[in-house]
Parts: C-alpha cells; sequence; structure tokens
C-alpha cells in the first residue's frame, strides 16, 4: 500500500467515524421519540372542554381522499368548537366535497369563508387572516388543520389540552404520510418522511410546528403571530420563529400526529422536498444548515463506502476490508434506525398496518435510496428564490417574506408598505350553513378561471419541469 493509498484511506476513516458518531445520536434520538411516544399514548390526561375553540380548515383543490380528510375533522369528540373551511373562490373544486360533508354533520357549527386572492402573502396566510377575523367572541383558542390530514377522533382535545401553560406559546403534531398507491415515489416519500416525523422528543425548546396539526391561543395569536404574519410565505415556519424568539415553548403531543394519504409522482416528491427546505433556509436558517450538513455527511459516507468496496472488490485491493465494514455497520444501524420508526408507527397507527406494510419495508431495507432523494431536495433548496405552491408560484425574500405572486402565468409584484383590504375590495365572503337562505351570500368577484384540482391520482400536473422552473 502506497503512501497516496494511505492518505485518502485515513480521511475515509475520519469520515467513517464521523458518519457513525452522527448516526449513533440519531439511533439515540429514534429509540427517545419511541419511548417519548408509549409514555404518552400510556397516559391519561384530564379533559376540559369548557374552552371554546375555532377549527381552520383551508382547502384549495382536490386533495387525495378530501371527503375521508374532512369527515373526521367534523366529528371530534371535543364539541365545544366550530369549524372553518376557507378556499380563495367558489370555483375551487373543494367547494363541493365541503358542503357535502357539512350537509352530513347538520349539528356541528360550521361556516365556509371565501377569502379571494392573496396579494401580500401566500393564500393559505391570506385564507388563514381572513378566517381568523370571522370567530365568535367567546372563541379562545385556534386549532389548524390542513386539508390532507386525517386526525383521531381525540386530536383537537390533545391539541389545546396544554394551551392552558402559560409558557406553551403552540402545541403540534405532525403528519405520517400513508401510501395509497403503491409505487417508488411514494415509498420513498414516506420513507423521507418518516424520518423527519420520529426527531420530535421530549424537549419543548428545539421543536419546530408543522401548520397541518397544531393550535394556540387566541389572544396569543393576535398580540404576536398575525401581525407578522403579513407578506410572509409559510405559516408554520413563521410562527415558529417569532415565538420561539419570545422564549415561547413549543410542545409537541404525540397523539396530534395525523395520517395523510399519500399519491405522488417523482417530480412531484422533489419538489415537494425542495419546496420545504427552501421555505426553512429563509425563514430557520440554521436548521436548514443542520439538514444539509447531516444529509450530506450521510450520504457522503455511506455511498463512498459503498463505491470504495466494489473498486476495492474488482482491484483485489487490501483494504477494502476497511470500507466493507463502515459500509455493513452504517446499513446496520441504518436499519436499527428504521426499525424504530416502524415500531413508532404502529403506536400511532396501528389500524394501518395492513396498508403500510409495503412502505415499512422499502424503509427499512431501501433507505439508502431514500436518503439520496432527501440529499436531492436539501441540495436544491440552496438554489433560487421561487417555490411553486398549490399552482401559485412564491419569489422569496429575508426572513420568508413574499416578494413576488404569479398566477396563471400573471405575475403580481407586491409593491412595499401596500395594506390593501381584502374586506375592503368586496373579497371576503361568508356561506351560511347549509339550508340557510343563499341569498345573504356575498360573492366576491370571480376571475372566470376555474380552480385546478391537484394531486389527483397517478397523474402528474407539473412534471419535471416545474423542480427546475424556480431555481433562478
Amino acid at each position: 500500500m502506497n503512501h497516496d493509498a494511505l492518505t485518502w484511506l485515513d480521511g475515509y476513516i475520519w469520515l467513517g467515524l464521523a458518519v457513525v458518531v452522527q448516526t449513533s445520536l440519531a439511533l439515540l434520538i429514534n429509540f427517545e421519540h419511541l419511548r417519548f411516544v408509549k409514555v404518552r399514548f400510556q397516559h391519561q390526561f384530564e379533559r376540559d372542554r369548557s374552552v371554546r375553540v375555532a377549527l381552520f380548515i383551508p382547502c384549495k383543490g382536490m386533495d387525495v381522499d378530501l371527503e375521508k380528510n374532512l369527515q373526521p375533522l367534523m366529528q371530534q369528540a371535543y364539541d365545544n368548537y366550530e369549524v372553518l373551511f376557507i378556499v380563495e373562490n367558489q370555483q375551487d373544486p373543494a367547494c363541493e366535497i365541503i358542503e357535502r360533508v357539512r350537509a352530513q354533520y347538520p349539528k356541528r357549527a360550521s361556516q365556509v369563508v371565501v377569502a379571494g386572492q392573496a396579494i401580500e402573502s401566500s393564500q393559505k396566510i391570506h385564507n388563514l387572516l381572513v378566517a381568523t377575523q370571522r370567530i365568535s367572541p367567546e372563541t379562545r383558542y385556534l386549532a389548524f388543520a390542513d386539508s390532507d390530514a386525517q386526525p383521531r377522533q381525540d386530536w383537537l382535545d390533545q391539541l389545546v389540552r396544554m394551551l392552558k401553560e402559560p409558557k406553551i406559546g403552540a402545541v403540534t403534531g405532525y403528519r405520517w404520510f400513508v401510501p395509497t398507491v403503491p409505487s417508488w415515489a411514494n415509498y420513498i416519500l414516506y420513507s423521507v418522511n418518516s424520518n423527519v416525523a420520529t426527531l420530535p422528543n421530549s424537549k419543548r425548546n428545539r421543536r419546530i410546528i408543522w401548520g397541518g396539526s397544531w393550535a394556540m391561543r387566541r389572544e396569543l395569536f393576535e398580540r404576536v403571530v398575525a401581525p407578522m404574519w403579513k407578506q410572509q410565505v409559510n405559516d408554520d415556519l413563521s410562527a415558529t420563529r417569532v415565538l420561539s424568539n419570545l422564549g415561547f415553548l413549543i410542545d409537541f403531543e404525540p397523539r396530534c400526529v395525523v395520517a395523510s394519504p399519500l399519491n405522488m409522482t417523482m417530480p412531484e416528491v422533489l419538489e415537494f422536498i425542495r419546496r420545504q427546505y427552501m421555505a426553512v433556509r429563509f425563514i430557520l436558517p440554521f436548521w436548514w444548515c443542520f439538514a444539509l450538513f447531516n444529509s450530506t455527511l450521510q450520504l457522503a459516507g455511506f455511498w463512498s463506502g459503498v463505491f470504495l468496496t466494489l473498486y476495492g472488490g474488482i482491484t483485489a485491493a487490501s483494504w477494502t476490508w476497511i470500507p466493507a465494514a463502515f459500509t455493513c455497520l452504517l446499513w446496520t444501524m441504518g436499519w436499527g434506525r428504521a426499525w424504530f420508526r416502524q415500531a413508532t408507527v404502529k403506536i400511532y397507527f396501528p389500524e394501518k398496518q395492513p396498508t403500510l406494510k409495503l412502505a415499512q419495508s422499502f424503509d427499512m431495507w431501501l433507505f439508502p435510496v431514500a436518503s439520496v432523494c432527501g440529499f436531492l431536495g436539501v441540495a436544491a433548496s440552496m438554489f433560487g428564490k421561487g417555490i411553486c405552491w398549490r399552482g401559485i408560484r412564491y419569489r422569496l425574500g429575508k426572513y420568508g417574506k413574499v416578494e413576488s405572486i404569479e398566477r396563471e402565468g400573471l405575475p403580481l409584484n407586491l409593491v412595499a408598505g401596500s395594506n390593501s383590504s381584502t374586506e375592503e375590495n368586496g373579497l371576503v365572503s361568508v356561506l351560511p350553513f347549509p339550508g340557510t337562505d343563499k341569498s345573504t351570500r356575498t360573492d366576491p368577484p370571480s376571475s372566470g378561471v376555474k380552480a385546478p384540482a391537484y394531486r389527483k391520482a397517478g397523474k402528474s400536473q407539473r412534471g419535471i419541469k416545474s423542480f427546475f422552473s424556480w431555481f433562478v
């Protein structure tokens, strides 16, 4: 073995040791998450349903299993709440499903808020800001859910339980993807998301809100979050940043982890991962740097070992056993992490085990493939300032502020200091409960363009071009 071989081999050994340490820490985190979830699910808490809650559900397009997603949100065990569905316009195909679900639960107080087009922030934030002005005075807690989430019946109970503590700024859950169609793309995103979903533990000072399952006190929202949301692209990360800066804790509640039906193509998966990390890059740059470093180190350590093992085997090199040993060790530790993840989902969703069987097998045996796609998504978020979200393109500025919005190929450049009121422009409409007089509706101006349906089963509407279209 010559001196040059020793030099690069020494470098690889140091890299391998670093990845072993990193994976060991990740293994401990996954174990702690499993332990924490077991404790929370076994513990019985007192339930206080005296506080009025408003539940906000922004909808756009036809999510996978939309009707099944909305039904659990209308039949929560916590009975002292009202539901507000928010859409951009009445041409949205989700409106038909929403009205059908509302008719199925006539005793549940609900309304549909037509918010109109966003001109300063993302459409989701605009919808939420409009809807939060439509709640009754006695409402004290605000809960938020995405239209692709399927919560448990006690979800709202658990979500608002800790809000009585003054130090708690927000309570959050997370999503667990459930593939509806067997495909490589769905299994890869399932594995990538499972890796992130099993990071939260009992420590409250290192948590991030997930916008599809979270709640906070109304007075805190109106005082701190609502003013900051103007011109923001992302609801949950920006809320995380402002609450953390003010010293509030964010509580993770395992029983608020929700199932989310999944059916994407590979280009959509890459676009989804990039969009998530692009928002993190602008709003929580420390966590983005951590994710980039972590995924790069993991990818370099494992796949360089695979390459060196193959190269050494072909050339019959005497050092081949070193990368082979590191590769086997890292794969075994990665398998252990995947085992902890799948043991956790058996607690979260025991009823979905038959559906998740193939996805779980993929995560346990082919997780290195998913790590490559995860890295590509994180790496892609290094470039450009634009994202495409639900058919609308946003260009981001410092701290996630929206610099421009583009719809149907027509850009809308934001004017600094603009504070145009949606209500003043006649864009707000509240649809009454089914059965009330339709003449009381005030419809917003229609653009004449029917809102597209999103994430239809088995079809890609954007293709690979959408993944690269906003790199610059």
